[in-house]
């Protein structure tokens, strides 16, 4: 009985740090790409996501951006580019590790992680 009761123990706090490791600041950091289609002309963005909150978004120029969770789903991105910033907020979901869709109010980008 004391064996099935440790080795429940032990399984329970192996599921505990397991869902620890998959936290959506976790497993956003990287670098994602998706195509976006700009006046007929068809681009690859790569979001780059650091672990301390800010990331860049680089095509044909270089985007500073900050990011944050808040509950629900919700990733906030503010965007700062020649004294402008821009704040847009999405919805996320994870599919694996290698793939995030973004649905935003006026588009849906679905990103696939390169690093």
């Amino acid at each position: 009985m004391k064996k099935t009761v440790a080795v429940a123990l032990v399984f329970v706090m192996m599921l505990a740090l397991c869902s620890c490791a998959l936290t959506p600041e976790k497993t956003i950091v990287g670098s994602w790409r998706c195509n976006t289609t700009i006046l007929g002309v068809v681009t690859e963005t790569v979001y780059t996501f650091y672990e301390d909150g800010t990331g860049v978004r680089s095509n044909a120029v270089n985007v500073d951006f900050t990011y944050s969770f808040a509950e629900e789903n919700k990733l906030t991105i503010t965007a700062s580019a020649f004294g402008f910033e821009n704040t847009e907020e999405y919805t996320y979901e994870f599919d694996g590790s290698k793939k995030l869709v973004l649905t935003g109010e006026e588009n849906t980008l679905t990103l696939e992680k390169i690093k």
